[in-house]
Formats: structure tokens, C-alpha cells, sequence
């Protein structure tokens, strides 16, 4: 049931609430119960006597996706793609619950129905708990083959056309952690190389995204034991195809951004001879030659905090052209944190000194005897001052007598010099010799952009890591569903920002989920019905300028279960 209100012939407003039901592709109404004017539904409301409350659920989040589900054309994509039903619900209404699980509250497949059952989507879907266990959801990601993936991909990234430009876009990898052991026939999950040597198996994951808002293109996972970038460029290629059969524009719209662990010869070779463009940062510390240069001397201006210089040079065997850049901001903050941890080594010094003339004095006899060996005091002060990255950055002198030591540190001023002149500058190199510095330094400042869609996909939205499947074809449709998630995030965010709404991404989700509806019951009747929680501020903008009180832009989820 819904509540509705009519005027009456003197403008007064009452509230009744009704029942619909579609008659020969027409809805209407079959029901309606009386329940009073404002002071009257105010009076139920707070009347222990007349109602009782069922329930309050997050609901401005999940009408705002649903609404956004529609307005993509994912609805449509997903019954003309999905046309069948999964133990009776339509396979894109079960896509839809995974999808909005993903993105407000992740779940494992076995405790979605615990989540359904607290989401407003249970009075909005005449749908049974009973028929979402986990086993419900892997049957669900069985029927998405890698096919079907493509059919809604490329209609998906069709419709972001229309809305987005496609012009200019980047390309990145990533991996994803599993707690996969060694399954027959996968090959998907292998050992990699990660900057977090946990020796678990890896997917690795490449993402194509729009430069403008982000909205994720294409996608796809491969074999995480393939390290190198020109197995990468391999991956690639497939997706530019994809691309170009979609925008008609080929490699020169693309440009792919290269971690520097992927730095070497034959990679960045391998990219060149594919024909594809890259931007890539040298180590600063391989190249102190270029960075000896002066401030004065960076005459290219970016912004009031960045300045470069550029000039052509051979890396790696080919002439690239180099753009090198110092951030301000980020020598101020590099900067500082040089000193505190400088001066955090100092301090253990002291600590150190502290505690061993303490032992020395009233420790037991085996101590005693261990610090009284300069050996062993020696190798406690190496410990503390080789840590990274402090290393080579001060030299020591000992003082030792029976029962007292007495350290003192210097700073190498020579290597102390070194390290202030690499802070806040960075090489960059690439094969778009053409391209201005603001470009190139754009294009990598844009870096950003795509490794936040990964932090996002990462974080406690969508989680997609770690991956909890044992097969490939699984493996493959939970991330697929994952990256889909990401894509209809980011379009509702692209929305709401052209309302001229200035909040961030995270105040905007946070907002709307703060949006709650209560429902309520007659206890003289058996029907419910739902009011909107008070509200304020930000989430009042919100639900106006969406327009979530229109329940007609988010019905025809339920009519889905009506429709053959």
C-alpha cells in the first residue's frame, strides 16, 4: 500500500491510503482507506492506541540507485540480456539486490538475506527470504558467462556515451587478493608479485575509465602471476578493441599509466612497439643528474604550486620526452614528515642510551654482561639507524665504560643535502613527444582518478577483494558485478553533480543513506503503509532534487515479478 493525499473543493489536503493493481497493462486503483487530514496522520503517528510501528529503513540510497538503474538503461539491458528466472525471481532483480548490497552495505552471498531483511527493499519486492542463500546467489553468477558480461559491458559503456565524453580515457592495473588455495583448473588465481608480500594468490585486474567522472568502460581480469607490462599491453589490446568499435577512436585516445616497479627495458619497449601511448615516473634517485638543476631554472609553469622543466632524452634505448616537475605542497608535507622521522631516530637513540645504562646499572647479570659488549651495542644502534628510510643518513660515536655508554649522532649533511633535493620533485617520461607539459603532467596528476576507482573498489563499499570463489567463471562474475557496482555509483554521483550539488562523493552516500523511511501499521487493519523521516539540510536538497518521493521512477522493480 501507499499513501496518497487529495484536495477537496475549499484546497484543504487529506490523506488516504490505496492499493493499485495493473489490469490489461493499465494500473488502477483497487483500494483505498481514509486516514484524515496532517494533524489526524500526526495524531496516529504518535498514538500507541491507533498504529504500530513496523520498522525504520535506510531509504534514500537505494531509491536514488534503483532511480539510477532505470535512467542508465541497466533495467532494460539486464531483462534483455538475463530474459529468465532464477528458482522464480527474475535474474535481474536478483543482479539488482547483489548490485545495491555491493554498494551499500557489502555482504558474503550467505548473509545478503540478513541485509535484504533490514533494507527497505523488502517492502518494496513481494519477495521470500527464504530463497536467498548463498547456493540462490553462485547460481546466479553461474548463469554470467563471460558472454553475457560482454552483451552488458558494451551496452552499458553504449549508454555512457551518450552522456559522457569518451574522448580521452585511462587505462591501469591492479590485483586482488584470495584466500584461494590451488583448484583444479583455475587460471585466474596465481602467485604474484604485490607490494604486500602476503603469498596469497592474486587476480589481477585491468580498468578502463572515463577521465571526465570516472565511470569505469571496460574491464578484465587476467592470470595474476602475469607481472610484466607487455603481457599487460596484451590485455589491453583487447579492451582498445572494444573501445574502438564503440567510439570509433583507436590508441591515440588512450593513454596507459605505468607503476615505476614496472620500469624497465623491455616492457617499456614492448608498449612502444604495440603502438600505445604511456606515461610513466622514473626513481628520481637513477637520474640525480636531471634534478641538480636549480628552482630558477623550472621556467614551466602548471600552477602556483608546480613547476617543471622538459627536455628530450634517451631511457631505455629510445628518445622520450621528460617532464621534470616540483610540487610544492608536496615538498612542504614531504618535507616535514622528513624531520619528524629524524627526529623519531633521535629519540629512539636516546631511549636506547636510556635503557642500557638503566641494564648496565641494576640489570641482571646476564644483561649486564650482554651490554657490556660494544659488539652488541653497536648492532642495537645499526638497527635503529639503517631502517628505511633513514639509511646511510647518520654516522655514530661510542662512548663505553663498565657500567655507562654514551651515544651521539650526526647527520651526514652531504647525504642529508641528497635527500632534501629529491623531495617534492618527480621524472616523467613519455612516447607523447608532442604533448605540452601541462598535458603530461595532467595526464599524471590524473593517475589519481583511476587508482581512487580501485581504492573504491578495495574499500568498505563494494569490497571486492578478497575474493571468495573457487572458479574462474565465478571469479569473473563477482568481479564483473563488482566493477558494475562502481559504474552505477559513479553515474548516480555524475548525476547529482550536475545539479550544481557541491558535496563530496562520500558526504552524498553518507547523506542519503541517512534518508530513512518508517513504516508504519493500522492495528485495525492489516495493511502498512510508509512515511519519510524528518529531515534536514543537506539530506532535504537531496531528496528534492532526485525527486525520491516519486515512487513511479523506481516501481518497476516490483513490477518485474508481474512481468513474463
Amino acid at each position: 500500500m501507499y499513501l496518497f493525499k487529495k484536495k477537496n473543493q475549499t484546497g484543504k489536503s487529506y490523506y488516504y491510503l490505496g492499493e493499485n493493481k495493473r489490469v490489461n497493462g493499465v494500473t488502477i486503483r483497487i483500494k483505498e482507506i481514509y486516514l484524515g487530514n496532517a494533524d489526524k496522520i500526526y495524531e496516529l503517528t504518535h498514538s500507541e492506541k491507533s498504529l504500530e510501528k513496523i520498522n525504520t529503513y535506510e531509504s534514500g540510497l537505494t531509491i536514488a540507485l534503483l532511480q539510477q538503474i532505470r535512467e542508465s538503461g541497466l533495467y532494460k539491458i539486464l531483462n534483455e540480456v538475463l530474459p529468465f528466472r532464477i528458482r522464480g525471481i527474475p535474474a535481474s532483480v536478483v543482479v539488482i539486490i547483489i548490485l545495491l548490497n555491493k554498494i551499500i552495505d557489502p555482504k558474503s552471498k550467505n548473509k545478503i538475506s540478513l541485509w535484504y531483511n533490514n533494507s527497505v527493499l523488502c517492502k518494496l519486492l513481494p519477495l521470500s527470504t527464504d530463497k536467498l542463500s548463498s547456493q540462490f546467489f553462485f547460481d546466479c553468477l553461474r548463469e554470467l558467462n563471460q558472454k553475457r558480461i560482454e552483451r552488458i559491458e558494451y551496452r552499458m559503456a553504449k549508454n555512457v556515451k551518450i552522456t559522457e565524453k569518451l574522448d580521452s580515457i585511462l587505462c591501469d592495473m591492479t590485483h586482488i587478493e584470495t584466500y584461494i588455495s590451488e583448484h583444479e583448473g583455475n587460471k585466474l588465481p596465481q602467485r604474484g608479485r604485490t607490494r604486500i608480500k602476503t603469498g596469497r594468490r592474486i587476480v589481477n585486474l585491468v580498468l578502463m575509465i572515463t577521465r571526465n567522472n570516472s565511470i569505469p568502460l571496460f574491464h578484465m581480469p587476467y592470470p595474476g602471476n602475469i607481472n610484466d607490462v607487455t603481457e599487460f599491453a596484451e590485455v589491453v589490446k583487447i579492451l582498445e578493441k572494444r573501445y574502438a568499435f564503440l567510439t570509433g577512436n583507436g590508441k591515440k585516445k588512450i593513454t596507459i599509466m605505468i607503476d615505476k616497479g614496472n620500469n624497465n627495458e623491455e616492457n617499456i619497449n614492448g608498449l612502444d612497439d604495440m603502438g600505445y601511448y604511456f606515461i610513466g615516473r622514473l626513481r628520481p634517485s637513477n637520474y640525480e643528474d636531471l634534478l641538480e638543476k636549480p628552482l630558477t631554472e623550472f621556467k614551466d609553469i602548471y600552477d602556483k604550486n608546480i613547476i617543471s622543466y622538459s627536455i628530450f632524452k634517451n631511457i631505455y634505448s629510445k628518445r622520450r620526452k621528460l617532464v621534470i616537475k616540483f610540487d610544492k605542497k608536496s615538498f612542504d608535507k614531504s618535507h616535514e614528515e622528513f624531520v619528524d622521522l629524524i627526529e623519531r631516530r633521535e629519540r629512539e637513540i636516546q631511549y636506547l642510551e636510556k635503557n642500557i645504562n638503566y641494564k648496565l646499572k641494576n640489570g641482571g647479570k646476564r644483561s649486564k654482561l650482554h651490554w657490556s659488549k660494544k659488539e652488541n651495542v653497536e648492532n642495537a644502534i645499526k638497527r635503529i639507524l639503517n631502517k628505511k628510510p633513514t639509511k646511510n643518513l647518520f654516522s655514530y660515536a661510542l662512548e663505553q665504560s663498565k657500567d655507562k655508554i654514551n651515544i651521539e649522532i650526526n647527520i651526514n649533511k652531504e647525504e642529508y643535502n641528497k635527500r632534501i633535493n629529491l623531495i617534492g620533485k618527480y621524472i616523467l617520461f613519455t612516447n607523447r613527444k608532442r604533448w605540452s607539459h601541462k598535458k603530461i603532467i595532467k595526464a599524471f596528476l590524473d593517475q589519481y582518478l583511476i587508482e581512487d576507482q580501485y581504492k573504491t573498489l578495495k574499500g568498505d563499499r563494494i569490497k571486492i577483494s578478497p575474493l571468495n570463489h573457487w572458479t574462474d567463471d565465478s571469479i569473473r562474475a563477482d568481479i564483473f558485478l563488482s566493477v558494475l557496482s562502481l559504474q552505477l555509483m559513479n553515474l548516480l554521483l555524475m548525476k547529482i553533480k550536475k545539479k550544481e550539488i557541491k558535496l563530496s562523493n562520500k558526504k552524498i552516500l553518507d547523506t542519503l543513506e541517512q534518508i530513512k523511511t518508517t513504516y508504519y501499521k493500522l492495528k485495525s487493519s492489516n495493511y502498512d503503509f510508509d512515511m519519510i523521516n524528518e529531515m534536514e539540510g543537506d539530506e532535504k536538497l537531496l531528496y528534492e532534487k532526485l525527486n525520491l518521493k516519486d515512487k513511479k521512477t523506481y516501481s518497476y522493480i516490483k513490477r518485474a515479478f508481474k512481468e513474463k
